[in-house]
């Protein structure tokens, strides 16, 4: 098994402007495929919930959760969205 370590970006879109979070959450799997799998069902079944460590959530209104970096146990990158380009993140929304 391989650890990765995923960042999740959260955005709380109602707020403006929106309020962004940056959450980093460590996964184990065999390879990328099967990180990028545990990924996409944990977040369609509802297993996975970064936007949990957000202080206060539920009072930030509807967000939205994506994974939009994975680095392996090197900390080589095996997935960035190309859609987080050039998104600024204040550092106290880093948890």
């Amino acid at each position: 098994m391989t650890k990765f370590m995923v960042r999740w970006w959260v955005v709380f879109w109602e707020n403006d402007p929106p309020v962004h979070y940056l959450i980093d959450e460590e996964f184990e799997s065999r390879d990328r495929q099967g990180v990028l799998e545990l990924l996409d069902d944990g977040i369609r079944n509802g297993e996975l919930l970064p936007e949990a460590k957000v202080p206060a959530y539920w009072d930030l209104g509807n967000f939205n959760i994506e994974y939009v970096l994975i680095t392996d146990q090197n900390g080589d990158i095996v997935y960035y969205d190309p859609e987080f380009e050039g998104v600024s993140v204040p550092d106290k929304n880093m948890l």
